[in-house]
């Protein structure tokens, strides 16, 4: 899957973390990124398509 990226998102206690862990574990690389950068970063694009 090389060139690929995907996001999980979820609400909290929906499995993102176990399911990550298993990504891992299965040999996938994973980063882990706090929710309130990614909220900021779509919030800054939606202000810039006004």
């Amino acid at each position: 899957m090389a060139g690929r990226a995907h996001v999980l998102t979820g609400t909290p206690g929906s499995g993102k973390t176990a399911l990550l862990r298993r990504l891992e574990v299965a040999g996938h690389a994973v980063v882990e990124v706090p929710a309130a950068p990614l909220e900021e970063r779509a919030a800054l694009v939606l202000l810039a398509a006004r």
